[in-house]
């Protein structure tokens, strides 16, 4: 099973689809907000489930240095991070230090705002990281608004060269 951390995990419910469906040998909930950790560590308790895989709950400020246990992530997840231009740096850079022994993160984003989501790009690339855009499901299961563009971005560390 793969090691995977949440950034922003909101309620929590993204990480207890992905502990269900997914099976990763470890799930690391992360936010910046201590109340919201809270409503995690809540909603992790109420539906818990007997082969539930290694939880943990945990602070992270993007930007700070992480914790030794951040460090052997497989994959990141993120919905809606990119929204305040004064967070993206701290965001790429924390992403770059979650990647630094390779993983792949996928970044789920409304683009509201087409300039802070470009700034956000080209912060990926300042950080030494390359993305692409993950293509979307064919199919049209959920009724969402499509009035505003959604993108996911798969994320990993720039490849080096040599010349």
């Amino acid at each position: 099973g793969r090691r995977v951390l949440e950034l922003g995990s909101g309620v929590g419910l993204t990480g207890l689809v992905v502990c269900r469906a997914c099976r990763p040998s470890r799930y690391t909930f992360t936010d910046g907000h201590r109340s919201v950790l809270r409503m995690v560590e809540e909603n992790v308790a109420t539906n818990r489930w007997p082969s539930m895989p290694d939880v943990k709950v945990e602070t992270l400020r993007w930007g700070q240095q992480l914790e030794e246990d951040f460090l052997g992530t497989d994959v990141v997840l993120g919905a809606d991070l990119v929204f305040d231009p004064d967070l993206i740096e701290p965001l790429a850079a924390t992403l770059a230090d979650l990647l630094q022994h390779g993983g792949t993160a996928y970044i789920a984003s409304t683009i509201r705002n087409a300039d802070t989501y470009y700034t956000f790009q080209t912060a990926l690339g300042t950080a030494m990281l390359q993305w692409t855009v993950a293509l979307p499901p064919h199919n049209r299961v959920f009724v969402y608004d499509r009035s505003c563009k959604m993108e996911i971005l798969r994320i990993t560390r720039a490849s080096s060269t040599t010349t």
